[in-house]
């Protein structure tokens, strides 16, 4: 029964994918650079990228992931200029200042936080696979000791 069951949920598994039209799924495995928004700029000429578009204070940081999962972060982050998530301008610390000081925001160091699960959600999922497979690999053994 529980093969029967295991069997129809890869068939509605790949029907799924099949019918949305993702042919094939990317897995990520290595370091990324992601790009999250910290504080919004006013949309004036002043803060816009070369290519004339609108940009507000991000944070750029490179993560570790395995299969989407965040592992750790590698070195110190910097705040940029965030267009969207995959687009960003590299400012100078003297712009950053520039920028911060015109539009009275003060620390915006503390703005910049890394999201829970880029920190912490790859971390729990991990361990709470093997804690699965070890739990697992206990209950077989006791129960062959028990037969």
């Amino acid at each position: 029964m529980k093969k029967i069951l295991l069997l129809l949920g890869f068939v509605a598994f790949f029907h799924l994918i099949s019918t949305n039209g993702v042919y094939a799924a990317q897995v990520t495995l290595g370091a990324h650079d992601k790009v999250i928004k910290i504080c919004d700029l006013p949309d004036t000429e002043d803060y816009t990228s070369s290519d004339g578009k609108l940009f507000d204070f991000g944070y750029k940081y490179t993560v570790f992931e395995v299969i989407f999962l965040p592992i750790f972060q590698k070195g110190e982050g910097q705040i940029v200029g965030y267009i969207d998530d995959d687009n960003y301008v590299v400012l100078s610390e003297s712009d950053i200042q520039n920028i911060a000081k015109t539009n009275k925001i003060q620390n915006l160091a503390g703005l910049a936080k890394i999201p829970f699960w880029d920190v912490w959600g790859g971390k729990l999922v991990a361990i709470a696979v093997i804690l699965l497979l070890v739990f697992s690999i206990i209950r077989d053994r006791y129960k062959k000791i028990d037969e």
